[in-house]
C-alpha cells in the first residue's frame, strides 16, 4: 500500500516528516513542505481531513518537524521555523 505522492492537494505531500497514530488508528502525517497535517482514515488510510497552512499565527506553520498525539487525543506539532510547539 502507498499513501499519496508528490504535490500540494489533498493526499499529496511535499516532504512528509513525522507520523503519529491516535487511539482510533487515524494516521496523522506532518507535511513539512505544505505546512500542514493531513489525517487519513483508520481502516483504509484514505484521506480524511487536513489542517494548517504557511504562516505564524495559531494553526499556521513554518516547517513541521514532528507530530505526536497526546493520551487525550490532542495533536501536538513541533513548528520548527516559528520556534514553538502547537497543540490542537
Amino acid at each position: 500500500m502507498t499513501i499519496g505522492n508528490e504535490g500540494t492537494t489533498d493526499s499529496k505531500f511535499q516532504y512528509p516528516r513525522e507520523l503519529a497514530m491516535d487511539e482510533n488508528e487515524y494516521l496523522m502525517v506532518g507535511d513539512a513542505g505544505n505546512n500542514r497535517v493531513q489525517i487519513f482514515g483508520n481502516c483504509d488510510y484514505r484521506f480524511f481531513s487536513v489542517f494548517g497552512s504557511w504562516g505564524n499565527v495559531l494553526g499556521e506553520f513554518k516547517g513541521i518537524e514532528s507530530v505526536a498525539v497526546s493520551h487525550d487525543g490532542q495533536i501536538i506539532i513541533a513548528d520548527r521555523d516559528n520556534h514553538r510547539i502547537q497543540v490542537s
